[in-house]
């Protein structure tokens, strides 16, 4: 059986300045201290209708289309890394807005993850995107980050591609990440006419 050796070795984050919460990263004035490794890019090629720098996964892009494949047999996945963010308090939410086109939204294949590192420790997962609509600009629902109030942490968007199979497409566009205070619309307020005795009667007409 045929074989080959290969070298993992350590690596760290650059020491970025760190920032704190409320804050939002639109990336028009360059990547603001986020680091992208293969394979995030951060473009300003007008992509799937979007005229803006945004952050893009996509291996062998190509700027003259906007498109590439995700199937590199080298290449299992990348990061895309924020600097350091203190959150002060409890109440901060994590948002963006997201394109992706991938080979499906199942969570089994292209994992497309949030992660976070707290006060530099290891990245572990927060969330996994999946059943959302592709090949359409989102917005992301609310993640709520009051479990590191009073620490500083360091969010990742990691993709994995899984394999190097049925991987054509866009791949991952992020923009407008933002951290801050406005808490999500709540679904369990009372509603005022929330029984037959109180609901709202329709004019009729005709």
């Amino acid at each position: 059986t045929d074989t080959k050796d290969f070298t993992v070795s350590s690596a760290s984050l650059t020491n970025n300045t760190r920032v704190t919460a409320p804050v939002t990263f639109d990336f028009q004035s360059g990547e603001q201290n986020w680091n992208g490794v293969p394979m995030w890019y951060l473009t300003d090629v007008d992509l799937a209708n979007r005229q803006s720098q945004v952050w893009l996964f996509n291996d062998l892009y190509n700027p003259e289309i906007g498109s590439g494949n995700l199937g590199d047999p080298h290449i299992g996945g990348g990061d895309l890394t924020s600097p350091p963010i203190v959150i002060p308090a409890t109440g901060y939410y994590l948002r963006f807005d997201y394109f992706y086109e991938t080979e499906s939204f199942f969570k089994f294949w292209d994992h497309r993850w949030i992660q976070v590192s707290v006060d530099g420790g290891d990245f572990e997962n927060l969330y996994q995107f999946s059943m959302d609509a592709d090949n359409t600009w989102l917005s992301s629902q609310a993640i709520n980050l009051s479990a590191y109030a009073g620490k500083t942490i360091r969010l990742r968007f990691h993709m994995d591609i899984v394999d190097q199979f049925e991987n054509g497409g866009y791949g991952w566009l992020v923009d407008n990440i933002s951290i801050n205070t406005i808490a999500p619309v709540s679904c369990n307020d009372p509603e005022p006419n929330d029984t037959i005795g109180q609901a709202t009667a329709f004019p009729q007409s005709g």
